[in-house]
């Protein structure tokens, strides 16, 4: 039974979210982790691990005492300042943390396509590739710096394919390029606000989308820049709504009062996890069919995945009879091909099953022909798409991408894409593949798994 909050406008937010304009904003609170059998704050953690490894006495530290506090103290005491993130990163990586409930049930509202994360750690990112993609890293995560060129979006949310994280803030590593401090947040809060360093395509997305921050922590003044930054509109004049649900603005009377003055709703226990737990619940009543969001149907039957080794045949539909043909002199050879999409039960997430076997098979053919170049659409353009994008990191001798053309048409035809012309395109008319192109790719195959046997 779902708790009354009348106080709090569920029914704003639900509606926000069923229409895919709300942009979670996640914060520290939300980080519950197991460590040594006891569940506490991962900063909280971090703080006392951190202070131990600095040599600082934290008993005449406030008793709440954070990371910024540890800071302060080790630059009293004379610490060089680099030391604060290069001891944290040493102290994460050696830190196995499994992923909080509060982050798993946030990864698994799939209309959220773009999160915001506030703090240095993988952990949203781990949540969402667990609880969508059965662990494989299809989450893709771009990172803020103030010291090195920053990401931007790919494009507007809507044109997404993947989910994506955005660390506001940076992420863990050895250099002084993430925020652990109050100064830290300052300064990235600073140049965010400032044009020329800002990701555009990311703050455009804010401007148009309502935000939620969930469980941030900052303080009073802290807080009321984030909001005013990340929303990137004059808070009294913006269209958009805000939700909050931080258990640091709840406490604050004049931050509560200055949030709701400016269309923002404050969820009223301020309690980060249960506000995520009544969300969860709310959401899952409305989107019955999700149940599961892990990449598998509603039958109970696993999506087909490709398995390493396989050939992956792209086609238009023009060309399903030529594609035949390849396929047919695949099989014969003992090669594994992905051709049907229709082996694809409904309920499936297409793009990310058909991106997800891309990524996993060995070689990748493209059937062009005069039909496909003159698709202005067509959902092989996307397949195209992604397996350029991975075929650019990939050692060019390895030739993954194998064209093969299957009629007259010719390099100065528009509509096929350059890259392709790039690698050695075969001519097999109506799509009859010759034993010798046979008889290589399955040879080369062989030889890609022999080199992954060696470096197992």
């Amino acid at each position: 039974m779902i708790s009354q909050q009348p106080s709090f406008n569920w029914d704003d937010l639900m509606d926000c979210i069923a229409d895919k304009r709300v942009i979670p904003v996640v914060g520290k609170e939300l980080l519950h982790v197991s460590v040594d059998g006891e569940v506490m704050l991962l900063e909280t953690w971090l703080t006392k691990r951190l202070a131990e490894v600095l040599k600082i006495d934290i008993s005449h530290l406030s008793k709440n005492c954070g990371l910024n506090e540890i800071t302060l103290k080790h630059l009293e005491q004379g610490g060089q300042p680099r030391q604060i993130y290069s001891r944290l990163n040493s102290i994460m990586r050696k830190l196995p943390l499994s992923v909080p409930e509060s982050l798993d049930k946030l990864a698994r509202i799939t209309d959220f396509k773009l999160y915001i994360s506030l703090t240095f750690d993988s952990l949203m990112k781990q949540a969402i590739d667990q609880a969508r993609f059965h662990g494989e890293g299809l989450t893709q995560s771009l990172i803020y710096s103030t010291n090195r060129e920053f990401e931007d979006l790919p494009g507007e949310i809507s044109s997404l394919d993947e989910p994506y994280i955005y660390h506001l803030f940076g992420q863990l590593s050895s250099a002084a390029d993430y925020a652990v401090s109050d100064e830290d947040y300052l300064e990235f809060t600073h140049h965010l606000q400032s044009s020329s360093y800002r990701p555009q395509k990311l703050f455009d997305e804010l401007r148009e989308h309502h935000l939620l921050f969930i469980g941030c922590g900052f303080q009073n003044w802290l807080e009321r820049f984030l909001v005013r930054t990340v929303s990137n509109n004059r808070l009294l004049t913006r269209p958009t709504y805000g939700f909050v649900a931080d258990g640091h603005a709840r406490q604050d009377a004049s931050l509560t009062i200055f949030l709701k003055h400016y269309q923002t709703e404050v969820y009223p226990s301020g309690n980060a996890t249960k506000f995520v737990n009544e969300l969860y619940h709310r959401w899952m009543e409305e989107n019955p069919s999700n149940s599961s969001a892990d990449g598998i149907n509603h039958g109970g039957e696993k999506a087909v995945r490709m398995e390493p080794g396989s050939v992956f045949i792209s086609y238009a539909s023009e060309n399903r009879t030529a594609a035949l043909h390849i396929k047919t002199a695949l099989d014969q050879a003992g090669i594994d091909v992905w051709f049907d999409k229709s082996a694809l039960k409904a309920g499936n997430d297409w793009n990310r099953e058909i991106r997800a076997n891309i990524r996993h098979c060995s070689f990748f053919i493209p059937l062009i022909s005069r039909q496909a170049a003159g698709r202005l659409e067509g959902y092989f353009r996307k397949e195209w798409h992604w397996a350029i994008q991975r075929d650019e990191g990939i050692d060019a001798s390895r030739n993954f991408i194998r064209p093969i053309v299957i009629d007259d048409t010719s390099e100065d035809t528009t509509g096929i894409p350059e890259h392709f012309w790039e690698r050695h395109a075969s001519l097999f008319v109506d799509g009859i593949p010759t034993q010798d192109f046979v008889d290589q790719l399955k040879m080369e195959l062989r030889e890609i798994r022999l080199h992954e046997v060696c470096l197992r």
